[in-house]
């Protein structure tokens, strides 16, 4: 049980570092919050995007706007 302990408090703290990196990040680009989430969510989907062998469509918000995004390997 204490291992279990020092790990979750590890996480937490870990946790916490990020928020803090974060923040000064989000500061730094003079972004607001919600906007620095929108920035976070297109880094993810890039991410994403680039470790998908086939074919994409990404959907986004609630405007259901599609964007299809063609596999980095795909022939031309």
């Amino acid at each position: 049980m204490i291992e279990f302990q020092k790990a979750e408090e590890a996480r937490e703290k870990a946790e916490k570092q990020r928020g803090i990196a974060d923040r000064a990040y989000r500061e730094s680009w003079g972004l607001t919050a919600p906007k620095f989430v929108d920035l976070r969510r297109i880094e993810v989907q890039k991410e994403i995007v680039q470790h998908v062998s086939t074919a994409l469509t990404v959907i986004m918000g609630p405007e259901r706007v599609g964007i299809n995004v063609p596999s980095l390997g795909a022939e031309k």
